[in-house]
C-alpha cells in the first residue's frame, strides 16, 4: 500500500493558501468584481470542500471572511493583510483544525 501522508500534507497546505490569497482578494477590494466573487466563494460548496482539504472548519474561516467585509475605510486592507499572515503562518504550522 502506497503512503499518502505527504501528499495530503501537500493538497491541504495549497488550500490553505488559496484560502488566505481569497482573503488578500477580498481585503484589497472595497466594492470591486473581487469581492464579490469572493463573497459569492464563500457561500458555495466549493468553499466548503476547500475547507475539508484544508483541515480548517469553514465556520470559522467564513467568519474571518465575513469580519474583514465589514471594515470600511483606510483600515480595512492593513487588518486584511494581518488577518493573511496568521492565515499564512497557520497554513505552514499546521494549526487549527
Amino acid at each position: 500500500m502506497r503512503d499518502h501522508r505527504e501528499a495530503s500534507a501537500g493538497i491541504s497546505k495549497l488550500a490553505r493558501r488559496v484560502i488566505a490569497s481569497a482573503l488578500s482578494d477580498l481585503g484589497s477590494s472595497d466594492d470591486g468584481a473581487d469581492r464579490l466573487k469572493v463573497l459569492d466563494w464563500i457561500e458555495s460548496e466549493e468553499f466548503r470542500l476547500m475547507c475539508d482539504a484544508s483541515g480548517w472548519d469553514d465556520d470559522w474561516v467564513t467568519d474571518v471572511f465575513r469580519g474583514i467585509d465589514e471594515i470600511q475605510g483606510a483600515a480595512r486592507e492593513p487588518i486584511a493583510k494581518q488577518c493573511v499572515n496568521m492565515l499564512k503562518s497557520l497554513a505552514n504550522s499546521g494549526g487549527i483544525g
